[in-house]
């Protein structure tokens, strides 16, 4: 058996260029057999990308850095990127890079990478929210490639007024516009046109309304100690307020004292509210 000091000498001992001509046929070996799978009539394929990190303690591993660390250790970290098939299942393309470098700035070299070894434009790019950035959008289109993306309504401008109106129609009238559970209308969708940058697709927004109370009630939890530490300093704030108090509540800054008034905005907070149980995902399909 190669014990954990053989296999690093193994590893070590593959040249870049070696690294090179196997991920090539991995990735032509991978597609033809997706390909095959997904049969001749199949209208599209979808293939999904997504990232993680190693948390490290080597002085030696070059791409190790500092940056944003998901299980929360002060270490530093390599970052990894991942395209997976929908059809087999299968990882088409994989790369390290610096643990410092965010997920949206590294995804456009990393899909350029991954196209130049043969990924296949034909395909629909399905990722989570942070690839909604519009400069991702922007790269995933000029590619040649449609998508599926998860949206951030406070990333992105304009989809919290969409939810926001949205859920006010719903809430008058009592239902939405398609339901996945017809008899208690838990899941309720609508799609609008929508434009990310100069990207122009559809916004499919929805609701739960079991999530919606898991929600509200942990939204109403943070407004109220929000509320009670705003009280305790009468209101003024001596350092720049956080998204989140900007957003909730309105603030005036008075330049002359270096200090920040903030009060309550009740309208703010309803819209805030109807959010809860709310998600979309931004399309060009």
């Amino acid at each position: 058996p190669v014990d954990a000091r053989r296999a690093c000498e193994l590893f070590a001992s593959v040249t870049p260029a070696e690294r090179a001509v196997f991920s090539d046929s991995w990735m032509a070996s991978a597609e033809e057999l997706a390909k095959g799978q997904a049969g001749k009539d199949a209208e599209r394929r979808f293939v999904f990308y997504d990232v993680t990190s190693v948390s490290s303690y080597s002085e030696l591993i070059k791409q190790v850095a500092r940056g944003y660390n998901r299980d929360g250790e002060a270490l530093k970290q390599v970052n990894t990127g991942l395209f997976m098939d929908g059809t087999t299942g299968l990882p088409l393309y994989c790369t390290w890079y610096d643990g410092s470098v965010n997920d949206a700035s590294s995804f456009r070299n990393v899909l350029k990478e991954a196209q130049e070894r043969g990924l296949d434009k034909n395909v629909t790019v399905v990722g989570d929210g942070i690839f909604s950035d519009s400069k991702c959008v922007a790269f995933m289109a000029e590619r040649g490639y449609t998508m599926i993306v998860g949206i951030s309504a406070e990333r992105i401008a304009g989809v919290y007024g969409e939810i926001s109106a949205w859920r006010r129609e719903i809430n008058a009238a009592g239902c939405g516009d398609s339901f996945l559970n017809d008899d208690e209308c838990d899941l309720s969708s609508r799609e609008v046109p929508f434009a990310i940058g100069e990207v122009r697709g559809r916004l499919i927004m929805y609701h739960d309304t079991v999530r919606e109370g898991e929600e509200k009630t942990a939204a109403s939890r943070k407004y109220r100690k929000t509320l009670a530490e705003l009280k305790a300093c009468g209101f003024t704030l001596t350092e720049p307020p956080c998204r989140y108090v900007r957003r909730l509540f309105d603030v005036v800054r008075n330049r002359e004292a270096g200090t920040w008034t903030v009060s309550e905005n009740r309208e703010k907070l309803a819209d805030a509210m109807a959010q809860c149980g709310s998600f979309a995902l931004f399309t060009t399909l």
